[in-house]
């Protein structure tokens, strides 16, 4: 990674060539106000299509090992292609898509600051993106020391969490949080970074865990985006995680129990509320740079 490479794909990032009409960007669907969600239940194409999933966040991809919800793909730089050319999606064509960039009054010279030749290849634009998505960083969340598990001298840990592990309390949510969801909600987004039994697929169609790092602003929920709100996710897993966790459980292991109570239900989206990162939605870096009031073409790159 470079820093000319991460300016390059942030500006083609918000670039409308890539789509072919150009009116559609990456940024269309993947809004920062939103944690790089649309906030529709399903993505909505260049020409109004309706697509076939929610549009994921593009939070510490980074770590990721597999990419789109069924993890069809796994590099960034290979996932660049597959929205700009798919015919809802941006529909654009990759030779069209270079010669016009090649074309443009800047963007040959921004390739060669990026990558030595002012010669511009659709590999090196899935690489200037890809290199700007990897920017897209947040170190996770910080829990205030009154919901951790830490315990009191001569406490052990174990002791500490089963004494308050059923009490009324937004530290036993969190406890209780952890021990029903933690497994599959974990890594640096709280969710998976590949492909896994997400407790809503069958066992031979895998899907990613969807991050709870700024949940509060990614709905609808699911990879369909069948749920409107958090409430009607939680009531969802708490009413049939039994039934699906034995439907997808691997091997042996005995069916999931959900250990919610009427309590966490009410309280677990005010918790969520923790797991949000405003650097994300609001850090300028992440934006699209020709918004900014000093933009300036000439000046992007030096």
């Amino acid at each position: 990674m470079t820093e000319e490479g991460v300016a390059l794909g942030r500006l083609l990032f918000y670039e409308e060539l890539l789509s072919s009409d150009g009116s559609f960007s990456c940024g269309s669907c993947h809004k920062q106000e939103l944690a790089f969600t649309d906030g529709l239940a399903r993505a909505i194409g260049y020409r109004g299509d309706t697509l076939d999933r929610n549009t994921m966040t593009l939070v510490n991809l980074a770590w990721q090992q597999e990419f789109f919800w069924d993890g069809r793909v796994k590099t960034l730089e290979a996932l660049i292609e597959v929205p700009i050319t798919d015919p809802r999606e941006m529909g654009q064509d990759t030779v069209v898509l270079v010669q016009l960039l090649q074309n443009h009054e800047h963007y040959p010279r921004y390739f060669g600051q990026a990558f030595g030749s002012e010669t511009v290849t659709f590999e090196n634009v899935s690489k200037a993106i890809a290199q700007f998505l990897r920017t897209i960083v947040s170190p996770g969340i910080k829990l205030p020391d009154s919901l951790l598990n830490i315990p009191p001298d001569n406490v052990s840990e174990t002791e500490f969490v089963s004494s308050q592990f059923y009490d009324n309390t937004m530290r036993a949510v969190y406890f209780r949080l952890a021990d029903m969801c933690g497994s599959c909600h974990s890594s640096q987004v709280y969710g998976g970074l590949s492909t896994n039994f997400n407790l809503v697929n069958s066992a031979d169609s895998l899907l990613k865990v969807p991050p709870l790092l700024n949940i509060l602003l990614t709905g609808p929920y699911m990879h369909k985006g069948q749920f409107s709100s958090l409430e009607e996710v939680i009531n969802h897993y708490d009413q049939h995680i039994e039934a699906l966790a034995y439907l997808n459980r691997k091997g042996n292991e005995a069916p999931m129990v959900s250990k919610l109570s009427a309590y966490d239900k009410q309280y677990l989206p005010e918790f969520l509320t923790l797991f949000v990162d405003s650097n994300i939605l609001l850090n300028d870096s992440y934006g699209n740079p020709k918004e900014a009031a000093d933009y300036e073409w000439p000046a992007f790159l030096h």
